[in-house]
Parts: C-alpha cells; structure tokens; sequence
C-alpha cells in the first residue's frame, strides 16, 4: 500500500476507497524471463591394448622359461644340434623331433621343458 494512502486502516480499506472514485484494480502478467545456456562437453576416450607376445613355433626359446613360448614348450633340438626351440603345442616338439633321450653318462638330457598352470617348470 503506498503511503499517501496511510489514513487507510488496510489493504480492503484502500481498494475500497479507490473504488468510490472509479479506479479499479488492474492485473498485469509479465513475461517469463528466458535465458539461454549452451553447453559444450568435449570427451576424451583412451583405450589401452595389451597384446600377449609370445614366441611361435620353431623360435628360439629359454629352456628354463617356456612361458615365453605361445605353447609353453621349450623343445631341444639335439638332432640339428640347435638351440632350444619353441614347441608346436602343449609338450608338442614334432616341429623340432628331439632325438630319444639316452641313459647314463653322456646322454642328451632333458628333451621338453613345460610351464605348468601353476607357474613351475617340468623339464622332461
């Protein structure tokens, strides 16, 4: 209520007096303000590929570590008299046909060696 209009007691008593002297009220909607966001998200994806190397058949490989090879056989090759080679499969020489393994003194030795699940060597 303005103060000019203080000698009314209130709000009803105001409109009343401004009704005797024709003003009415007058109701007046405004518009909705609006406000406009733009919103840029930029995403950034990185993707990591680990690649299981390993060693195929007839490679060179550690006779005290097969893991390396993808048949985790390490295979001597006593015929070619060659370095120990990757095996084919699993205790799977064919690839490098190891002589048989001799008795005694002087034999070849072990022929295979395979890494076992459980992360140990068997060397046969």
């Amino acid at each position: 209520m303005p103060t000019y209009a203080s000698a009314c007691s209130n709000a009803a008593a105001y409109r009343s007096a401004c009704s005797c002297w024709g003003i009415l009220p007058v109701t007046t909607t405004a518009a909705v303000p609006q406000s406009v966001v733009t919103v840029t998200a930029t995403a950034t994806a990185t993707t990591t590929v680990v690649e299981n190397v390993c060693n195929a058949a007839s490679a060179p490989c550690n006779f005290n570590a097969p893991g390396a090879c993808c048949s985790r056989t390490c295979c001597a090759d006593f015929i070619n008299g060659g370095s120990p080679k990757c095996g084919v499969g699993y205790i799977d020489c064919s690839n490098v046909q190891p002589r048989r393994k001799r008795d005694g003194p002087g034999g070849d030795g072990p022929r295979v060696a395979v890494l076992l699940s459980d992360g140990s060597v068997s060397v046969q």
